[in-house]
């Protein structure tokens, strides 16, 4: 029989771990804060996000929640885009429920009418319309529209950055490529992200979790290239970061290249190589709040690619049954991205982490934010913001790419 000496003499070691002993961890409160105010949200507020794709505004005024704002966005008749803030200034109805005009939008109450800048145009229940409208102004914020996507400004209108431009997107070949516009989570099926914006985008530095989560775990949920270990490199360039992971498989060798579009945007090759080729997909990762993401993914593919996107052929390829009817046990059996990330909990906890060699990437880039962060607090613009109007298209080189055969002699990879 144990004596009570014994249980009093339990070794550090054996006690290492212990959940008694655990004290739960914290999250880095610099990265995920969006909100105006927030040192990170000030930072973002640097640069255009995306807000809705062109086709999709009718005449009607759609509810956008952009950086933990609630705004409207609508069109006038004319085809001018806005974007004002929800609570009309008269007495505050909602504009959601306004009437599209030619000239802007009316308040449904009083009849207010805003032009896309939020200038009042009329005051129909005062005499002659209204006087003195100059004295009222709707919040706004800028847009334009470019690729059918709609962008949006939030930062300070002083520092108002040129909306940029890629060349990846632009570059389609005299027809060759087309470009769809998803905004339905066609591609995977996924629901929408319902937890913070740095546990989806720092995926993308992330090419081990392909290695396992994809394709090692339980099936090869990806192309099979992709189940070999990958040799990765990291480097900083001049729109962000890009990885490269080098495979031998199948007697070949095989780059893929992501692209992070700093601050949060993706660009990577086709998840199930049809073609080894430059990118298709480009991912615009919009932080709406502090526990919330949105995805837009604009497709450069061609008709025949589209087409299998927008039939969702393409997303049943990857997941024979589609995200929302996989019961609780199948998504346990096959989990992917959305398990994997949203399992983090709405914001993940950075102290409990344990960064490792193969986490280079993501050290690498929150690195980035940080260092971003503190530009903007001290008066300085953040990484990647473009003031020239004549800037050229930015360039990336994600893809994925056969190298040489492994049976011809070594050469240098292009």
């Amino acid at each position: 029989m144990a004596s009570a000496t014994d249980s009093d003499t339990v070794s550090a070691k054996d006690t290492a771990g212990h959940g008694y002993n655990f004290t739960p961890g914290h999250s880095e409160e610099l990265l995920v804060r969006v909100g105006k105010g927030t040192p990170g949200g000030e930072m973002l507020r640097r640069y255009w996000w995306p807000v809705g794709a062109s086709a999709e505004l009718t005449d009607l005024p759609r509810k956008v929640r952009l950086l933990g704002e609630d705004l409207i966005l609508f069109r006038d008749t004319k085809g001018n885009a806005g974007l004002v803030y929800p609570r009309c200034i008269h007495r505050g109805s909602s504009l959601f429920y306004g009437r599209v005009e030619e000239a802007g939008i009316r308040c449904c109450y009083h009849g207010w009418l805003f032009d896309t800048e939020g200038r009042v145009l009329e005051m129909p229940c005062e005499p002659n319309g209204g006087t003195n409208l100059e004295r009222y102004r709707q919040p706004w914020y800028p847009v334009e529209e470019r690729y059918g996507v709609i962008f949006a400004y939030l930062g300070p209108l002083e520092q108002k950055p040129v909306l940029p431009r890629y060349e990846i997107l632009e570059d389609l070949e005299n027809g060759r490529y087309e470009l769809f516009v998803d905004t339905q989570h066609i591609l995977v099926g996924d629901p929408e992200p319902d937890y913070n914006y740095l546990q989806l985008s720092e995926n993308i530095v992330d090419p081990f979790h392909v290695y396992i989560l994809h394709n090692n775990m339980n099936r090869e949920q990806f192309h099979r290239f992709f189940t070999a270990r990958p040799k990765v490199t990291w480097e900083y360039t001049e729109t962000g970061m890009r990885c490269v992971a080098e495979r031998e498989a199948e007697g070949k060798l095989s780059h893929r290249i992501n692209d992070l579009v700093f601050p949060t945007h993706v660009v990577i090759g086709d998840l199930l190589a049809h073609d080894f080729d430059r990118s298709i997909f480009f991912g615009f990762l919009t932080p709406v709040d502090d526990t919330h993401t949105s995805t837009l993914v604009i497709t450069r593919g061609s008709p025949s690619l589209t087409e299998m996107i927008r039939s969702g052929e393409w997303a049943r390829e990857l997941f024979p049954t589609a995200w929302k009817d996989m019961t609780e046990e199948e998504h346990q059996r096959d989990p992917a991205d959305y398990e994997a990330q949203a399992s983090q909990g709405p914001i993940t906890l950075h102290s409990e982490e344990n960064l490792v060699t193969s986490d280079t990437g993501v050290a690498m880039y929150r690195r980035m934010l940080r260092k971003a962060i503190r530009d903007v607090e001290n008066g300085q613009a953040p990484f990647g913001v473009i003031t020239d109007e004549n800037a050229p298209p930015l360039k990336v080189t994600a893809g994925n790419f056969i190298i040489r055969d492994l049976a011809d002699s070594p050469q240098a990879a292009p």
